[in-house]
């Protein structure tokens, strides 16, 4: 079994103490990672890309490397976030988190196992759960338990080969600021290289709860252009070179409209 060393990247936006609060969770759950096994040690970086606001403070007590976005975009692009942390990696297997996930001390050990033992042509991408459970709250007047395969969307936290994220399936989308659709976008292109759902490493998420973000009014339909082409939006972001740190990188997709 090789010891996989992991890049995990956490793209993030203050957008409320409750989201903070939801971030210092997270990391709790990291902190307590069983990185000591007999076998061999877990071996991970961290990457926290943060877009704007720098508010991250020492009391998160952990060993990240904090890079800070600035760009005159107010709305949050997530997808930018992802695509400069992985740039930035240094190693070549990626594990993409949400700021709101809470898993057990065993998660990295676990998907390090499946990473391990999942045939080469399964293992470029996949869902690092089976079972979600996205916890109550005001919007969210109860606990919903939802599955991979009910979303369409690549959510919670994902795994991907570096190669395969640049160089086959073109990274995140960065043409969409706001709430919404990049997590859709980027799981189409997926089931078209693949032919077939991402794979799923059997563990268990939670995800805590916040406040509903609105849905970002979008002009163009981004999502539907995807769906209906995702060999040319392929194309295009593999060539637009993503993931630039110095700003957003856009790519033309009105032509695609049907």
């Amino acid at each position: 079994m090789r010891n996989i060393p992991f890049s995990i990247i956490i793209p993030w936006k203050f957008g409320s103490v409750q989201r903070y609060k939801s971030l210092r969770h997270m990391v709790d759950c990291l902190i307590k990672q069983d990185t000591e096994t007999k076998a061999m040690p877990i071996r991970y970086e961290i990457l926290l890309v943060e877009q704007n606001t720098n508010s991250i403070t020492p009391e998160l007590c952990l060993p990240y490397r904090h890079i800070l976005l600035n760009t005159e975009h107010e709305a949050f692009n997530k997808s930018w976030c992802m695509n400069v942390g992985a740039r930035n990696a240094k190693y070549n297997d990626l594990l993409f988190m949400d700021a709101d996930s809470l898993f057990g001390s065993d998660f990295l050990k676990t998907v390090r196992h499946y990473v391990n033992i999942t045939s080469t042509s399964r293992n470029n991408i996949m869902f690092c759960w089976n079972y979600l459970i996205a916890l109550y709250g005001k919007d969210n007047p109860v606990s919903r338990h939802i599955r991979p395969d009910m979303t369409r969307a690549m959510g919670g936290i994902w795994y991907c080969d570096k190669n395969f994220y640049f160089n086959k399936l073109g990274g995140m989308n960065e043409n969409y600021f706001g709430y919404g659709g990049e997590d859709n976008d980027v799981f189409e292109r997926a089931l078209f290289l693949l032919e077939h759902t991402p794979s799923v490493i059997p563990y268990p998420l939670a995800h805590q709860y916040h406040d509903w973000e609105k849905q970002a009014d979008r002009a163009i339909n981004y999502f539907e252009i995807t769906r209906a082409n995702p060999d040319k939006v392929i194309q295009r972001l593999i060539a637009a070179g993503i993931g630039k740190i110095e700003d957003v990188t856009l790519i033309d997709m009105e032509d695609l409209l049907i």
